[in-house]
C-alpha cells in the first residue's frame, strides 16, 4: 500500500500534544515581579497584565499579603537620600523665614540638590517635587 505525499504531513500533526507551561515562583519574588510591572513608568499593557495577575490570582489566595503590598509598595512613597536632603533644607529655610508648608516653587528651587541646579530638565527634581506636593510640603505645579 502506498502512502500519498500529502498524507505524510497530515499524520505528523494528528497526535501532537499541546504545550504546557508551568510557572514556579515564591510569593516574595512574585510581588517584586508585579511591583516592577505595575510601576507608573511601565507601559500600560504591562501594567494591565501585572494588575490582572495581582487582582485575579494573588489577591484571592493571599488577601492580607495583597493588602500590605498595596499599602507599602503600590501606594507607598519612597524618599531618596536627595529627597530627604531637600526636605531638611526646606525645613531649615522655613524655620529661618518663619514660614509653614506648603512652600512655593521658589523656595523648593532654593532647597534643591546642587546636582540638579544646572539642569533645565531633571526627572529626579520633578519626581521629588511631585512627592513633596503629594505630602503637602510644597505647592503643586500649575498642571497638576
Amino acid at each position: 500500500m502506498s502512502v500519498s505525499p500529502a498524507s505524510r504531513p497530515a499524520r505528523t500533526f494528528r497526535c501532537r500534544p499541546t504545550p504546557k507551561a508551568y510557572w514556579k515562583v515564591d510569593l516574595h519574588n512574585l510581588l517584586h515581579f508585579l511591583a516592577l510591572r505595575m510601576d507608573s513608568h511601565a507601559q500600560q499593557e504591562i501594567r494591565d497584565y501585572a494588575t490582572t495577575i495581582g487582582e485575579q490570582i494573588v489577591q484571592p489566595l493571599f488577601p492580607v499579603v495583597w493588602e500590605a503590598f498595596q499599602d507599602y509598595r503600590v501606594s507607598g512613597l519612597f524618599l531618596t537620600r536627595l529627597d530627604r536632603e531637600v526636605v531638611v533644607r526646606l525645613m531649615e529655610q522655613a524655620g529661618q523665614a518663619g514660614q509653614v508648608p506648603p512652600f512655593d516653587e521658589t523656595m523648593f528651587l532654593e532647597a534643591q540638590h546642587d546636582n540638579w541646579k544646572p539642569l533645565t530638565r531633571c526627572r529626579e527634581r520633578d519626581e521629588c517635587h511631585d512627592k513633596l506636593a503629594e505630602m503637602g510640603i510644597v505647592e503643586p505645579r500649575g498642571g497638576q
